[in-house]
């Protein structure tokens, strides 16, 4: 997770979107046959590329690889910038979760934009979050996200993409917009994931409605969800019930069998979306 950007201009929100997706009731199976939320203690993936694999290649790697989930960019304005988003329709996950797969969707939308040391600062700036609105914006854009994984017969959770920790200056309407964007997801019945690193996720811990679990980007030799991200100073007490996941790598080739992916690697003890149940891989919970 996290993106590449480039610089471009605040999405607009379609009136007629929201009003089909305030029509959305998560019932918990949605429309993929036999998914559901389930509990993930495993090795898992996630690629901006995720979506341009065709279903031969996520079928041999997964057969190939150590990797039980799938994490892919469901949309948002700062993925479209840099990766291909998920396409309409069941048919791809329906496909995916057939394979074994268990699907992590990540939504990348508006972004801090006071963090000069943010080397995305220029673009973050463009589509960055608005004070005064933010609390909207974040209702909005989770109206987006679970429009777009109804439709793809997801059901949860969903990974709301902070890429960098925001600065002073707009720590509050960050906050204010995962709220909203929280806020949502609960509403419609989805569990809700923030992904980033571990200053920020420090303080979405003390919201009044804190993320359900954490996705921390720290790259490590340490791949455990727990003693592996100890030093990035995330806080040992935060999300210990089976809510956290540890990226542990980032953007690199991986080859398997046949296939070379560009990934990133990751561990988790936390709910994903799918029909498998995997094996507890115990490095992964040290």
């Amino acid at each position: 997770m996290g993106v590449s950007h480039r610089a471009g201009v605040r999405h607009v929100l379609v009136a007629t979107t929201v009003l089909v997706a305030a029509c959305v009731v998560n019932t918990g199976t949605g429309p993929i046959a036999h998914a559901s939320v389930r509990l993930e203690k495993h090795r898992g993936i996630d690629s901006c590329a995720a979506n341009d694999w065709t279903t031969g290649q996520t079928a041999a790697y997964y057969s190939a690889s150590p990797y039980a989930s799938f994490g892919f960019y469901l949309g948002g304005y700062v993925a479209g910038l840099s990766c291909t988003l998920a396409p309409a329709g069941t048919s791809r996950f329906n496909t995916l979760v057939a394979q074994g797969w268990n699907l992590e969707p990540v939504w990348s939308d508006e972004q801090p934009s006071c963090n000069a040391w943010d080397p995305n600062y220029s673009s973050h700036q463009a589509i960055g979050i608005r004070t005064g609105n933010a609390n909207q914006d974040g209702v909005n854009s989770g109206i987006n996200a679970v429009y777009a994984a109804y439709g793809r017969g997801i059901g949860g959770p969903i990974w709301l993409d902070i890429d960098v920790p925001p600065g002073a200056q707009c720590l509050q309407a960050t906050n204010d917009y995962v709220t909203g964007f929280i806020n949502l997801l609960h509403y419609y019945g989805y569990k809700a994931a923030v992904y980033g690193f571990a200053p920020y996720l420090n303080t979405v811990a003390t919201l009044g409605a804190p993320a359900d679990q954490i996705s921390v980007a720290y790259v490590t030799a340490n791949i455990s969800v727990y003693s592996g991200v100890a030093p990035s100073g995330l806080n040992p007490g935060a999300w210990t019930s089976d809510q956290r996941e540890h990226q542990y790598s980032s953007q690199h080739y991986q080859p398997y069998g046949t296939q070379n992916l560009w990934i990133d690697e990751d561990c988790l003890d936390e709910l994903v979306w799918g029909n498998t149940t995997h094996t507890t891989y115990s490095p992964c919970l040290t």
